[in-house]
């Protein structure tokens, strides 16, 4: 039962290198449609939505995250007392909080969404070609 099995490993085609990359898959895929159908192969830009997407998302999500760390230090006392369970917690929390402040918090923030769209704009002004078949 092994020597069949053996048999069958051997006969199986080996994985492509990672050297040879997808590329060159993709160009024999090409070539292959273009002769089944007669599409030329050409390059075009990545269009602006499918390059927008995660930066946007990633604006989103740190947009509401940041402004509940801005609310956050808002609420922090001075004279503030924890109790209860998590007290050390809860006063580390109030603490760091207040030595932050409303203020820093909203330039983190900002500083942080600054360079999320900073990213943005660097990925529409170079955004990436692919290739694709015209027919």
């Amino acid at each position: 039962m092994t020597d069949a099995h053996d048999d069958h490993e051997a006969s199986r085609p080996a994985a492509p290198d990672a050297d040879s990359g997808d590329d060159d898959e993709q160009e024999k895929v090409f070539e292959a449609v273009g002769r089944l159908l007669g599409g030329k192969a050409s390059e075009e830009e990545a269009d602006a939505w499918a390059v927008m997407q995660r930066p946007l998302f990633a604006i989103a999500v740190f947009g509401a995250i940041g402004g509940f760390f801005i609310y956050f230090t808002t609420m922090c006392d001075p004279n503030y007392e924890a109790t209860g369970r998590r007290r050390g917690m809860k006063q580390l929390m109030n603490w760091l909080g207040y030595t932050i402040g409303p203020r820093w918090s909203s330039v983190i923030v900002g500083v942080v969404l600054l360079v999320i769209f900073a990213f943005m704009f660097f990925l529409l002004v170079k955004r990436s070609t692919r290739k694709v078949l015209e027919f």
